[in-house]
Order: C-alpha cells, then sequence, then structure tokens
C-alpha cells in the first residue's frame, strides 16, 4: 500500500548489507567539496534571464518581504522589463564556455582539486550555483555517485552575510532534507582573516601593480547591506568581529606587502567619498582600488554594478582639483 503513496523523500540505492550481521569493511571514501558561488543565466537570452532573476529574487533571504507582496511586484512589473534590457549587457560579456561566473568558478574549483589531491587528499570538487546551473542538489548527487559521504561546503563568499552564505546552507540542507541516506555535511561560515587568502589576494595584488605601476593608497572596497539589514541583529555579531584589531590589521598587512610606505583604507561600498572621507588624502597622484566582494575576480567589467562602482569612486575624484589616477583591479 505504501508504495502507491508518494514519498517526501528521494529513492535510494538499498544497501545490500543492510541485514548482514556481519557487514564487510567499508573505507570512508573521498571527501567531497561543494563549491557554490551566487548563480548566471544559462544563455544570454530574456527567457533565461527572466528564469534566473525569478529564482534569484524570489528568495525571502534577498528580499526581506511579504512574498505575496513582493511576487506581484516582481512577476508583474521586474521580469516583465528587466530581462530584455540586460540581453546586450550578458551578450557583450558571454564567453565561448558560457557565463564568465561559471567558467572562472569552474577554473577555480578544478584547481582546488588538484591543488589537494597533489597534497594527498583524496576528494573530489563540485561547482554549484545557488541559483541557476549547475544547480546544488545536481552537484551533491555527482559528488554521491562518486563515494563520497563527507561533503564540505564552501560558499564563495569570504564575508558571511545572510543573503549570500546563509542562503547557500538553507539550499543545500533543504536538499539533504529530501535523502533518506544523508551524508556528513559540515560548512565554511566565512574565511576574511584566513592568512592564505589574504596571501592570495595580497599577491593578485602585486602582480597587477607590477604590470600597471605602484599606487600611493589602496582602497579596499566591499559589497554594502542595507543598513536595516544591520538593524535587525543578524550580522551584528560578525560585524564586530570584522571590526576587530586582528582582521583589520590583517588587511593592512596585506597592504603592506604589497606597498612599503603605503596605506590601507577599508571603505563600505555604499555611501564613501573620498571627499568625505577624512582617511582619504588629497594631493596623492595615484590611487588603487580593489573589490573584495564575494564575486570580485569574476563579475565583468561591462556590468552595470561595475561600471555603478567605478562611478561611486571615480566621480568624488574627478571634483578634486589635483585629481588622482585611479587604477581598478577586479
Amino acid at each position: 500500500m505504501s508504495s502507491f503513496l508518494p514519498s517526501r523523500y528521494l529513492p535510494e540505492t538499498p544497501d545490500p548489507y543492510g541485514l548482514d550481521p556481519h557487514p564487510p569493511f567499508r573505507p570512508a571514501g573521498p571527501v567531497g567539496v561543494l563549491v557554490v558561488n551566487l548563480g548566471t543565466p544559462d544563455e544570454p537570452t530574456a527567457p533565461a534571464i527572466r528564469r534566473y532573476l525569478s529564482e534569484f529574487l524570489s528568495d525571502p533571504r534577498v528580499i526581506e518581504i511579504p512574498q505575496w507582496v513582493w511576487q506581484i511586484i516582481l512577476q508583474g512589473i521586474i521580469l516583465r522589463v528587466r530581462p530584455r534590457k540586460l540581453v546586450p549587457r550578458y551578450q557583450g560579456i558571454w564567453l565561448d564556455g558560457g557565463s564568465p561566473l561559471t567558467v572562472y568558478s569552474q577554473v577555480q574549483a578544478d584547481a582546488v582539486q588538484q591543488r589537494l589531491r597533489q597534497q594527498g587528499v583524496d576528494v573530489h570538487v563540485e561547482l554549484a550555483m545557488r541559483y541557476g546551473n549547475p544547480s546544488i542538489p545536481q552537484a551533491i548527487n555527482r559528488l554521491r555517485e562518486k563515494g563520497c559521504e563527507r561533503i564540505l561546503t564552501v560558499p564563495l563568499y569570504p564575508q558571511y552575510a545572510a543573503s549570500t552564505t546563509a542562503t547557500a546552507v538553507d539550499a543545500v540542507c533543504q536538499y539533504a532534507g529530501r535523502l533518506r541516506n544523508q551524508p556528513e555535511m559540515r560548512f565554511i561560515k566565512r574565511y576574511p582573516a584566513l592568512p592564505a587568502y589574504i596571501d592570495a589576494m595580497a599577491a593578485k595584488v602585486r602582480q597587477l601593480w607590477d604590470e600597471q605601476g605602484k599606487p600611493e593608497r589602496l582602497l579596499l572596497s566591499f559589497h554594502g547591506l542595507p543598513q536595516r539589514t544591520i538593524n535587525q541583529g543578524i550580522l551584528i555579531i560578525v560585524t564586530a568581529w570584522i571590526r576587530q584589531p586582528p582582521c583589520v590589521h590583517a588587511w593592512v598587512q596585506m597592504a603592506t606587502w604589497c606597498m612599503c610606505r603605503s596605506k590601507a583604507v577599508l571603505v563600505p561600498r555604499n555611501g564613501w567619498s573620498p571627499t568625505r572621507n577624512r582617511r582619504y588624502r588629497r594631493g596623492q597622484s595615484r590611487a588603487s582600488v580593489v573589490s573584495m566582494s564575494c564575486v570580485r575576480a569574476f563579475w565583468p567589467i561591462a556590468s552595470k554594478r561595475w561600471k555603478r562602482f567605478r562611478s561611486s569612486v571615480a566621480m568624488p575624484l574627478s571634483r578634486q582639483a589635483a585629481r588622482p589616477s585611479v587604477i581598478f583591479h577586479v
């Protein structure tokens, strides 16, 4: 009778030794690493962009207003207009292998797997997108098919936020909740002060400066969050942790590694202006801006967000009599 009723759980392969009183020894098997990034449309067309935006903007972690109100706005207005406007922008950045976010994220996942295997770790790394493809269920299934009963989820967001890291954890746990034989799951929450991460960023900045010249000022820009989100208390502990001296000193030390006598400034993406920020000294001839957002290395330069970021920094500088030469690193 039960076989005719729908089940909330997905079918599993029966264990041939499930009832054996003396089952054979089973090795631990390889470790699975699930690398999760934000997401991207499958192709630079209006229908694909509409599907992606619908999934992305329907996430209550991203838009924290009542869904019955938001869906009227989203489905009735935004998704009818926005996808068509984004088509030429996506077509302008699209690579032969697909979206830049997918292409470079896959390169990163492959490099992580190669590096870990060189260190003697039996590991399989799979890329997943929180929104779009390859989806989180698809990536988890591929890891399980390779014998991974231990899965480490690594969201590609150095700083924790509920709208990024938390929603990726939600998606992984939601799919795991449909499995009868759940793998052992672990999650990486944040790593902005990890020495290896700082070393990698410092090496990237040094490489760019070797090619383009060393400036007098290094600006580290982070993606902003609505003040309302902070006031809700979701990120109070995290914000206090980020502001602790060890983490700040680590970022300043990174700048020290890159520049001998230069100063590093940490600035938010929203509300920063060199004309209002006392930490920016006038009279400097060259400045370097590094975006430290989660998709810093993948977001296309031609995108509207990157142009808006450049304008937020370059526009106040253009009002100064002796404006510095700004180098943008992506």
